[in-house]
């Protein structure tokens, strides 16, 4: 994928240090819409890993395809097409973002014969203003945006490796290091180079997006 991505940074929309965008959406949209897409992403996603992987493999292909749809809500033009293609989604972005709201939400009820955590949080540089379209569509996704400081790269590490150790209850620990900030503040890897092979690996557990 190309890097030339619009994360729909607007200096005139002023937003919170920290975001709690989780809230009850009115949607009433069939899942299966969402099924199809994903599954045929994971199969292409399982291609790619096996080939690359000796052994066993174990991977979240959903934690996956609800990180890279909501990069897909704040993306346009061809790197749009591009997450679409790979993901095989729609082109109505208000099915995706319902379809997703209602299978995260379904994680979320009380009564399942399973515990399922889910967790999106999205860290932004401080000082970027995020648009209020974007911020919307992450309701869907009952995800968070926390502003940060990535110049204070052990400060960010330490918060983030804090907040995934908790959701797990403790099974993840130090799932990012400040040479890992670091090297993404400075040298601006592709989405390839951060999704896999060194996030791949996480995402099972917690989806965390890192834009500057």
């Amino acid at each position: 994928a190309d890097a030339d991505v619009d994360v729909n940074v607007d200096a005139n929309v002023d937003v919170d240090a920290d975001v709690d965008v989780d809230a009850d959406v009115d949607v009433d949209v069939d899942i299966d819409a969402l099924s199809a897409p994903v599954n045929t992403f994971a199969k292409d996603l399982f291609k790619v890993i096996s080939q690359s992987t000796e052994g066993n493999v174990f991977f979240s292909p959903f934690s996956i395809a609800a990180t890279l749809a909501m990069l897909h809500m704040g993306s346009k033009e061809n790197t749009e097409k591009q997450i679409m293609t790979g993901m095989h989604l729609p082109q109505d972005k208000e099915l995706i973002k319902k379809a997703f709201h209602n299978v995260l939400s379904n994680y979320k009820r009380s009564g399942n014969p399973y515990q399922l955590f889910t967790s999106n949080l999205i860290y932004i540089q401080e000082r970027f203003q995020v648009k209020d379209d974007f911020l919307n569509s992450l309701k869907y996704f009952l995800a968070s945006i926390k502003r940060v400081n990535f110049g204070e790269a052990q400060k960010v590490a330490n918060e983030i490796n804090k907040t995934v150790e908790e959701i797990t209850k403790s099974k993840i620990t130090n799932i990012v290091s400040p040479g890992l900030i670091f090297y993404m503040i400075h040298s601006k890897p592709t989405y390839e180079e951060i999704i896999y092979p060194s996030f791949l690996p996480h995402l099972v557990y917690k989806n965390i997006l890192l834009w500057f």
